[in-house]
């Protein structure tokens, strides 16, 4: 009914100073800047590398992007809200 989600990673504000903090996708590094975004296919193993200095919080923003067929969507019941 529901399947796998593509998911979108947003970048709203970095501090410019940080260190660290890049996120891995099939061993690859990709450092975050504001005002960016980068889109993880379903399935893809990531992981994300420690922030060794900054000197703001970053912001980000989530997205999963599910697949679900038409006739299951008057069932769903939104939105759902997660904390983490």
């Amino acid at each position: 009914m529901i399947f796998l989600p593509e998911t979108e990673v947003y970048y709203v504000d970095i501090c410019p100073e940080m260190t660290g903090g890049e996120i891995v996708v099939d061993d690859v590094q990709y450092k975050p800047l504001t005002n960016s975004s980068i889109v993880l296919p379903a399935g893809a193993e990531h992981s994300v590398n420690s922030v060794k200095y900054q000197k703001n919080l970053r912001t980000t923003l989530v997205c999963e992007k599910y697949f679900i067929l038409s006739k299951y969507l008057k069932r769903l019941e939104s939105p759902w809200y997660h904390k983490g």
